[in-house]
């Protein structure tokens, strides 16, 4: 058994990665590299949605709704999600019956997209995930993280 600690045994666990700005970021630049971003941003707006919906802001958060339909889940959209035909049709479907000024539904916004985000975030901590943490850019990240948190102790 080696005495060392090399920093590439540092393991990053899979949420790490959504709740760490350095990680996510550096994970994004892989998924750009492997032209399969478009997801991750989704998951990332997600994370953003989440801090605008405490504020309880109903015109905000219907706009920024809409929004977010509009840019990953209408067909043909700039960041279309790659999902299941069948699980946007439906979702698409329940969005048509919405007023485009109020929100209507018993549900949050956020519970809606739930589905598609746990969907997402099972196809890339199954995919996408196991080959990111063996990468270089990766590596980087790990030994910053490393470092701070060994002198945080030493300290």
């Amino acid at each position: 058994m080696s005495s060392s600690f090399n920093v590439g045994d540092f393991v990053i666990q899979f949420q790490s990665i959504i709740d760490v700005p350095e990680l996510s970021e550096s994970f994004l630049l892989f998924l750009k590299k492997e032209h399969s971003y478009e997801n991750w941003e989704f998951i990332l707006t997600l994370k953003n949605f989440e801090k605008l919906l405490k504020k309880k802001n109903q015109k905000v958060i219907n706009k920024e709704f809409l929004t977010i339909v509009d840019t990953f889940l209408a067909p043909k959209s700039s960041k279309e999600l790659e999902i299941l035909p069948q699980e946007k049709k439906i979702f698409l479907e329940k969005i048509k019956t919405l007023k485009k000024d109020e929100w209507s539904l018993s549900d949050s916004p956020l519970d809606i997209l739930e589905p598609f985000r746990k969907a997402i975030l099972v196809e890339y901590k199954n995919d996408s995930y196991k080959r990111y943490i063996r990468t270089e850019e990766c590596l980087k990240v790990k030994k910053i993280f490393f470092f701070l948190s060994f002198s945080i102790k030493v300290t």
